[in-house]
């Protein structure tokens, strides 16, 4: 018996990764928006808020990286 092993994704793990790119590649059309990353990473970790410097610093990753598309 030739069976395929298939299981499927029920988390929808891939559609929410595929719509965070979907808005960074939208957010990276916005050239002075990606500009202001930088800016509010550093501002978030004078102001030691290190959650909100983490999700800028991978916003800005994935905005240099969904630009190059």
């Amino acid at each position: 018996m030739d069976e395929q092993h298939f299981c499927p994704d029920n988390s929808g793990y891939a559609e929410k990764r595929m719509q965070s790119y979907y808005f960074f590649s939208y957010l990276a059309n916005f050239q002075w928006v990606s500009s202001l990353f930088p800016l509010l990473f550093l501002f978030s970790l004078l102001m030691k808020r290190f959650f909100l410097a983490f999700f800028v610093f991978f916003a800005d990753l994935f905005c240099i990286f969904a630009s190059r598309n």
